[in-house]
C-alpha cells in the first residue's frame, strides 16, 4: 500500500477537519513523540551497569536481578552468565 492510499483510508476526516482542530491534533501527535523520546533517553542514560562485585549476597544480586529482568525482559548487567535463572551464583 503507498502513503497516498494509506492517508485516502485511514485519514479520510482529517481534510475535512477545521484549522485549528488539525492544529491541535498535530501538537497532541508532537507532545506524545516527544515524551516517548524523553522516556527513552532517561532510559538509556540512567542506566548503571551492575556487577556481581557490586552485591555483598547472592540474594541481594537475585532481588536486583529479578527487577531489572521483569523491565527489560533480558539481563543487560551480566549476572546470569549461563542463562539458567540464578544470578551471581559465585556468590553463593
Amino acid at each position: 500500500m503507498e502513503l497516498k492510499d494509506f492517508l485516502k483510508k485511514y485519514l479520510v476526516g482529517f481534510k475535512f477537519m477545521k484549522s485549528k482542530t488539525k492544529k491541535v491534533l498535530i501538537c497532541g501527535v508532537i507532545i506524545v513523540i516527544v515524551a516517548f523520546a524523553g522516556w527513552w533517553i532517561f532510559d538509556v542514560l540512567s542506566f548503571k551497569d551492575r556487577d556481581c562485585s557490586d552485591f555483598s549476597t547472592q540474594k541481594e544480586a537475585q532481588k536486583f536481578f529479578e527487577s531489572e529482568k521483569g523491565l527489560r525482559d533480558k539481563d543487560p548487567h551480566g549476572l546470569d552468565r549461563d542463562n539458567d535463572g540464578v544470578a551471581c551464583e559465585s556468590l553463593r
